[in-house]
């Protein structure tokens, strides 16, 4: 008697990359993405998002690290850029507050790291 199929992996579906982009339809996701080095994948985000591989456009940057490449990046392309450094907060739930505030002032769907 042949073994039944064995249905358990709820990874056994998943294809990748995904078989059908972001709905064009959708309007395009407002990111937020945070860094803290040369900021080659905040790059590949932003011309991504320009060249129509992923329905997304970055609306702002945010570095922990003052002079980080990521910076001249964000220059260059014409992102906006916030520098909050984490040993200027007294807390880590005021560090998190002006996260908060520097995401929703661009109004950011969702905060890539």
């Amino acid at each position: 008697m042949p073994a039944a199929a064995d249905h358990s992996d709820v990874n056994a579906g998943i294809q990748w990359p995904l078989s059908q982009p972001w709905p064009a339809a959708h309007p395009p996701l407002r990111l937020g993405v945070m860094a803290s080095g040369h900021g080659s994948n905040f790059e590949a985000l932003v011309a991504s998002g320009r060249h129509g591989d992923l329905n997304a456009s970055v609306e702002v940057l945010v570095v922990n690290q003052p002079g980080c490449g990521a910076i001249e990046r964000a220059e260059r392309l014409g992102i906006p850029w916030r520098l909050l450094d984490h040993r200027g907060f007294s807390s880590r739930e005021a560090l998190d507050g002006a996260l908060i505030e520097a995401f929703t002032q661009a109004e950011v769907d969702l905060v890539v790291m």
